[in-house]
This record gives C-alpha cells, sequence and structure tokens, in this order.
C-alpha cells in the first residue's frame, strides 16, 4: 500500500461507486519526466473492483508506462483493463483526444493535492503491517518464520502475543504455548480470541510461572484449562490446585532416603549398571515430592544420592 499511496500522486481515480457494499471504480494514470512540467498522455483502466486491483494495476501500468518512454515512443491515450490472471493490462479502445472521454467538472468535488509531507504523515499513522511483525519476529524475538507466519494469521491472535511479551518479555515460550495449548483449545471450539476469559498478562504469568517452575510444565496445561473455563489469577489457581511448588529441601532428601530403602532392589540394580531403573525411582520420587520440589532438583537430589 505504500508503494500504491506514492504512485497514486500519478493516478486520477474516478468513477467510484459503492452501491449495495460493492467496490467499482476507473484509475487514470500518467507519467512524465523528472524535468517536465506537465504529465504526459493518460491510459484509463476501467472497473476495478478491489483496493488490491488498483494497486496492481497501478504498478502495472506505471511499468509500462515508463518503458515506453524511456524507449523514446509514444503513450497512446487510451482505455486498458486489468488482467487479475495474468496481472497485466489490455488495450480495449483508442481516444483520440479527452473530448472523446467526456470530462467534465464535478463542482461538488474539490481537488486533493497530496504532499509529500502529508504522505509521511499517513505513513506514519499505519499500523504494523503484517510482513513488518513477522521481520519483528524472527529478528528481535528469534522466532522461526513458520511460527511467525502463523501468529500473524490472525490479528487477535497477534495482538494477544504482543501485549503478553510486553507483560513477560520471553517470546519464544509465549509463542510456544499459543502455537500449541492456545491454538489447540481454538480448533476444539473451547477458546474463542473475540472473548477470552483472560488477559494476555495472566496469560503470560502463566508461562512465567512454568518458566519459572514455580509450578511444573505439565500442571501449566491443566491451569490453563481452568483459566480458560473460569477466568482467574494464574498463580492463585495453581495454589488452590495445589500445583504451585515450594522448594522445601529437607523434604527432598527425606522422602528420597525414604523411597531409596524402600526400593533397595531396583537401588542395587542401579549401581550394578542398570541406568534404566533411575526412571522408576525418578517417578516415585516425582510422586511423592509433588509441590515440594521441581523436577529438575528431584533429579539432581536423587542422582547425587544414587551416585555417592
Amino acid at each position: 500500500m505504500e508503494k500504491v499511496a506514492l504512485l497514486l500522486k500519478y493516478a486520477g481515480v474516478s468513477d467510484v461507486r459503492m452501491e449495495q457494499g460493492s467496490l467499482r471504480c476507473d484509475v487514470n494514470i500518467s507519467l512524465m519526466k523528472p524535468d517536465a512540467t506537465e504529465l504526459g498522455t493518460r491510459a484509463e483502466i476501467k472497473n476495478l473492483n478491489s483496493i488490491k486491483s488498483i494497486g496492481r494495476a497501478i504498478e502495472y501500468e506505471e511499468r509500462r508506462q515508463a518503458l515506453l518512454l524511456d524507449a523514446g515512443k509514444r503513450v497512446v491515450q487510451e482505455t486498458r483493463r486489468y488482467n487479475e490472471n495474468r496481472d497485466d493490462t489490455r488495450s480495449m479502445r483508442n481516444k483520440e483526444n479527452a473530448n472523446d472521454y467526456r470530462y467534465f467538472p464535478e463542482p461538488d468535488i474539490l481537488q486533493v493535492n497530496f504532499t509529500d509531507e502529508m504522505l509521511d504523515e499517513i505513513r506514519a499513522k499505519l499500523p504494523e503491517m503484517p510482513e513488518q511483525r513477522v521481520t519483528r519476529y524472527v529478528g528481535e524475538y528469534g522466532l522461526t518464520e513458520t511460527d511467525a507466519q502463523i501468529l500473524i494469521q490472525s490479528k487477535i491472535v497477534s495482538d494477544f502475543f504482543n501485549e503478553a511479551v510486553a507483560a513477560y518479555h520471553n517470546p519464544k515460550s509465549i509463542a510456544a504455548f499459543i502455537l500449541t495449548e492456545f491454538m489447540r483449545r481454538v480448533n476444539l471450539g473451547e477458546i474463542n480470541p473475540e472473548s477470552l476469559t483472560f488477559t494476555p498478562a495472566q496469560f503470560a504469568k502463566l508461562v512465567e510461572l512454568a518458566e519459572t517452575e514455580k509450578i511444573s510444565k505439565n500442571d501449566a496445561k491443566a491451569v490453563f484449562r481452568i483459566l480458560v473455563e473460569k477466568g482467574g489469577e494464574p498463580e492463585q489457581i495453581a495454589k488452590d490446585e495445589g500445583y504451585l511448588i515450594v522448594t522445601d529441601t529437607t523434604k527432598v532428601d527425606t522422602v528420597i532416603d525414604e523411597i531409596l530403602s524402600a526400593n533397595a532392589a531396583q537401588v542395587a540394580q542401579y549401581k550394578n549398571g542398570e541406568t534404566k531403573v533411575f526412571g522408576f525411582l525418578m517417578g516415585q520420587c516425582t510422586k511423592a515430592l509433588k509441590g515440594a520440589a521441581t523436577p529438575k532438583i528431584i533429579k539432581e537430589a536423587l542422582e547425587k544420592k544414587l551416585n555417592a
């Protein structure tokens, strides 16, 4: 659209009709050389029916006329039509002079001249476009091109992501949670992005709880389910449901010692090189210490005792 805005200095848009919610318009395009004082011969592109077609037709016709002028040829005054499939314009009929077009001044429509300053001001007020977001997500946030493209497919989801990142600056983790749990529930019809029961800041807090290991990644999914169904503050939900982890090193040591004593055979197997039993012992410890320590802390403490 930036390109279109610049080229419209050379294009007169006329005959715009919006009856019944439809768009149909004609665009008159003419160029002039840098040292000229008047625009050259115009060509009229008829019956354009979308903003995209207007932009593409202007860009093609500008190139066509520029190539003719650069080659020392003459631009013929004519009516042309735009072919969307070929992305080009084709001649419909020639007109010898402007009188053939039956132009006449419209007293109720004043001429509008856009200056470079006005265009700069308009450009500065434009929102961040999808392609700009993709560039920022990949360049600044380190997301993959694929993930960035998925996020910008919906402006609502993309805006939600932006606000969540503003609340907790961990773009990769927030994007990962959106692209998995969030979008999975959207696809199941459990979430309507236009009417959420939670804010981007609350969502970001949930991601933060999981990333800082105040709750496990699996428990974060359970908290999210409650957040979707009822709303609320993630940390309070985690606390009420017993998911909040408050590391108690004394309890960790005591419980691990008890489990190792109760499973002496598996401990002997591990010490004899059968390390596959570690998963069993880890599972027993994790189950007994839920809410008392993160899996990482439990694993480190268990390995230390087994290898002592």
